[in-house]
């Protein structure tokens, strides 16, 4: 399994460690919109793992549930429509090893989870995403268009479905 890099890595460190694979940077062009040079769709670039770690099947609604506020796995887990424990906690692993949620122990001995700054960044643009296509969705179905999606229980844009 490939080595996990933080999403929030500085765009200036080029230096890897030592036994590492090269990783795979272009010249960022004038222009660009890629910060010093990291191509996402180069499989050798840390930038290639981030997006992988939080476009997983369960990453992005994991930090829509997060979003909203939930906290404790359990609350994650039931919010979270068809995961299972085991997908939940390795999906939170995962984040946590990009620095994209942190998990602290209360005084209860009970762990929570939160967003970093950088994961409510990439939670906001998720939410943007998921806007998007419950636009989408409604068109569909204002034109007449069958939607594989039925079934969600009339679910719209801003229901948080509690």
């Amino acid at each position: 399994m490939p080595t996990r890099m933080p999403v929030d890595v500085p765009a200036e460190s080029s230096a890897a460690p030592a036994g590492a694979p090269a990783m795979a940077r272009r010249p960022a062009s004038a222009g660009s919109s890629t910060p010093a040079g990291f191509d996402v769709l180069d499989a050798n670039c840390p930038s290639y793992a981030a997006m992988r770690d939080v476009t997983g099947r369960w990453a992005p609604l994991v930090l829509l549930a997060l979003a909203e506020g939930l906290t404790r796995f359990g609350e994650i887990h039931r919010r979270v429509g068809g995961s299972s424990e085991r997908m939940i906690s390795q999906t939170l692993r995962v984040l946590q090893d990009d620095a994209v949620v942190e998990r602290t122990v209360g005084e209860d001995g009970r762990p929570s989870y939160a967003l970093t700054a950088t994961g409510r960044e990439i939670a906001c643009r998720v939410r943007d995403l998921s806007e998007a296509i419950y636009a989408h969705l409604e068109q569909r179905d204002a034109a007449g268009i069958p939607s594989a999606a039925s079934g969600c229980g009339g679910v719209r844009r801003g229901s948080s479905g509690r």
